[in-house]
C-alpha cells in the first residue's frame, strides 16, 4: 500500500508514536511497517484486506480535512468488524 499524504497528514493517520498503527496491528493480528510513503501490512489475506481498506478510507477522511482522532480509529475498527461493506468515509461524514 502506498501513501500519498504529506508529513502532517501521515502523522495524523499513524497517530502519536504510531499508536493508530499499533491498535490496528493488535485488532487485526497483522504487522505494519512503513518506509517513506509506503506502508507494508503482513498477515492473513483477510486481515490485510481489512486493514488496507480501513487505512485507505481513513486516508480519504484526512485528505478531506477530517480531524482523525484515536477514538475515530477505534470506532472505525469496530464498525468495519460489524459491517465490512460500510464505507468509513460515509460513516463519519
Amino acid at each position: 500500500m502506498e501513501l500519498t499524504l504529506d508529513e502532517q497528514q501521515t502523522h495524523t493517520l499513524f497517530g502519536h508514536h504510531d499508536e493508530n498503527l499499533r491498535m490496528l496491528e493488535d485488532e487485526f493480528t497483522v504487522k505494519i511497517s512503513s518506509r517513506g510513503n509506503e506502508l507494508f501490512v503482513q498477515g492473513s489475506a483477510e486481515s490485510v484486506a481489512m486493514v488496507e481498506k480501513l487505512l485507505g478510507e481513513m486516508q480519504q477522511l484526512i485528505r478531506q480535512g477530517y480531524p482523525l482522532k484515536r477514538s475515530d480509529v477505534n470506532t472505525s475498527m469496530r464498525v468495519l468488524r460489524d459491517k465490512p461493506d460500510l464505507n468509513i468515509v460515509d460513516f463519519f461524514t
